[in-house]
């Protein structure tokens, strides 16, 4: 009778151990397997565009979609303004926590081949941070959505830093 308790207690304490292994996801447990963060780990956010300016008087447009932070600050400087673009993503998905790519240049004045150059910049700099982390292919499209029309609707604010 002895052996017959034990064996039921094992059975039982196999049967616990498999039931609760198979709530987790499949998609959680390869994260896990792979020492990826999960699914769960992910930010769920959408900050929108904000505008504003940093302690130094930089203009700012900022927007973070989940895991990925979109920005880009004009600043005055000695020869001018200096435009730049950046992307970081936190987490990573890859296991390496935090990645970060930007790019800085000079804007020029005709606001047509302006955007056109932010926009390729911002291209670049998400290409960038998603060569080294797993970024869904629909955050990485849908973060620039609304841009053009905040860039343009605050030109006043870039032309008194540009000085245009």
């Amino acid at each position: 009778m002895i052996t017959f308790k034990r064996t039921h207690s094992a059975v039982v304490a196999a049967v616990l151990a498999l039931s609760l292994a198979a709530c987790g996801s499949s998609d959680t447990a390869s994260h896990a397997a792979n020492g990826e963060a999960g699914p769960a780990a992910v930010p769920q956010v959408d900050t929108g565009w904000a505008v504003g300016t940093d302690d130094d008087g930089a203009f700012q447009l900022k927007r973070q979609l989940n895991q990925l932070t979109l920005a880009y600050s004009l600043a005055p400087g000695s020869d001018g303004p200096r435009a730049t673009v950046r992307a970081s993503v936190f987490p990573c998905m890859n296991g390496e926590g935090n990645e970060m790519a930007e790019e800085s240049f000079t804007p020029i004045d005709d606001e047509s081949g302006q955007i056109m150059t932010v926009r390729d910049r911002i291209d670049s700099v998400i290409g960038r941070v998603a060569s080294k982390c797993r970024i869904p292919e629909e955050v990485r499209t849908d973060i620039t959505a609304g841009f053009d029309g905040k860039y343009f609707s605050t030109d006043s604010q870039r032309a008194a830093i540009s000085g245009s």
